[in-house]
């Protein structure tokens, strides 16, 4: 007999949150986590508004903002111990 759940009713949770962060031009920094099993689906949809402190000098190019998504596995954050 398998464990395996078949026709499971799809549960929908609006995950919607805030953010209010500070950072350095130029680095990489983690938004938002939100932890995951598998069979889970998302889909995100992302608005944000961005304000720099003065800076010593303008900015005399334009600056882009690039968001990325990645999916890490526990295994790879927390190596064999996760195991045990």
């Amino acid at each position: 007999m398998s464990n395996i759940q078949t026709g499971a009713e799809r549960m929908p949770h609006d995950l919607s949150h805030l953010g209010f962060l500070a950072g350095q031009i130029g680095r990489l920094i983690t938004i938002s986590t939100t932890p995951v099993i598998a069979g889970d689906s998302f889909e995100m949809d992302a608005v944000g508004a961005l304000r720099l402190s003065p800076l010593r000098r303008g900015l005399a190019i334009d600056s882009t903002v690039d968001i990325f998504t990645f999916y890490v596995p526990h295994r790879h954050v927390y190596g064999e111990q996760w195991i045990k």
